[in-house]
């Protein structure tokens, strides 16, 4: 079995540390304050950003917010009912994939979650607590969810059972009209994919070829209206990726061995960044600079690493007891999970 599908089954064990994406509203620069505490004492593994806060679903907890530059911690919504694998934002909603929380065997079928935002919410303070709505069930495995404002799209990775360390080969890509309506699928019987972002008309997905009985792997690419999926490039098994204009970056492999690659968009072209199979998370793409996470011994010696876009030598930013490998970034700073902590540094 590949790495890839080793780290979907060891995250799955220690569920929802696998969790993904995003839709990450840049920074004002201008706000770029960093204070000599963390953003928040918690224990989380998902959460997300916009141009104002930091939103982050504790473990088998509530959702909550926090400012980007430091306050108090709002308390949005009731999550006890779920284990949250994904969530995104929009102006006025929160989106989350999540599972019920059972360890059953294979995972259990979960849902899309719509929560709105506190400030919607006119009236007495301190605000209620916002209503979770289900817009899409029967989910499986939603590691992956991202949102264009009018409709909610996720990755079903597949069936995965913990006992038997397998994925079957039904992963899915599929979008529903953000009020629950319309619910689509744009591709199927997919290989174990892994995580998907939106660019203009078109959905990128990565496929892992990880899944049991099915090898397919690479780069896809499918319209948001539906129609053929695409095969960038079938070259590289691909795990998380992120945009980087006209290429995708991607956590990988290909024949010259796993580590970040960035994949031409226009002909699936793959060039290696930084081979190293010590790396275990991000891509998360800035301002021409890839940003990820490099394993150490331990979590204790973890590393948040950057390196150009157009390539070269890898710099360390940090080195800390990283809670998950899950960062986000944006125009000024990292918003990373340190065990017991939500920490904003300089990126």
């Amino acid at each position: 079995m590949k790495k890839q599908a080793l780290l979907v089954l060891a995250f799955a064990l220690a569920l929802p540390a696998f969790a993904k994406h995003r839709a990450v509203t840049p920074g004002d620069g201008s706000r770029c304050v960093f204070l000599n505490a963390p953003l928040a004492e918690t224990v989380t593994s998902v959460f997300t950003t916009d141009d104002r806060y930091v939103y982050f679903a504790e473990d088998f907890g509530s959702l909550y917010r926090v400012p980007k530059n430091g306050g108090e911690v709002e308390e949005i919504a009731d999550l006890s009912d779920w284990l949250v694998l994904s969530m995104t934002v929009d102006g006025t909603h929160i989106y989350i994939g999540a599972i019920p929380p059972t360890f059953d065997d294979p995972l259990p079928a979960g849902a899309i979650l719509k929560i709105q935002k506190p400030d919607v919410i006119i009236g007495a303070l301190p605000r209620p607590k916002s209503d979770v709505e289900v817009i899409a069930s029967d989910v499986i495995a939603p590691f992956s969810i991202a949102t264009d404002g009018t409709y909610v799209y996720w990755v079903s990775v597949g069936t995965i059972s913990i006992d038997n360390q397998t994925i079957e080969p039904d992963g899915k890509i599929e979008g529903v009209r953000n009020d629950g309506v319309g619910r689509v699928t744009l591709a199927s019987n997919l290989s174990a994919p892994i995580e998907l972002l939106l660019d203009g008309d078109d959905i990128w997905f990565s496929e892992s070829g990880d899944a049991t009985g099915n090898p397919a792997q690479g780069l896809r690419r499918v319209a948001k209206a539906g129609g053929p999926v695409v095969h960038v490039t079938d070259a590289i098994s691909a795990g998380p990726i992120d945009d980087a204009g006209d290429s995708i970056v991607t956590l990988g492999a290909t024949d010259s061995g796993a580590g970040l690659f960035r994949i031409a968009k226009a002909d699936g072209a793959i060039t290696p960044l930084v081979l190293d199979d010590a790396i275990e998370g991000g891509p998360r793409v800035e301002d021409g600079t890839v940003y990820f996470i490099r394993s150490g011994v331990d979590s204790e010696d973890a590393s948040i690493m950057r390196v150009p876009l157009a390539g070269g030598t890898p710099q360390l930013i940090r080195t800390s007891s990283i809670g998950s490998d899950l960062f986000e970034v944006d125009a000024c700073a990292l918003y990373i999970s340190e065990e017991t902590f939500l920490s904003k540094v300089p990126r």
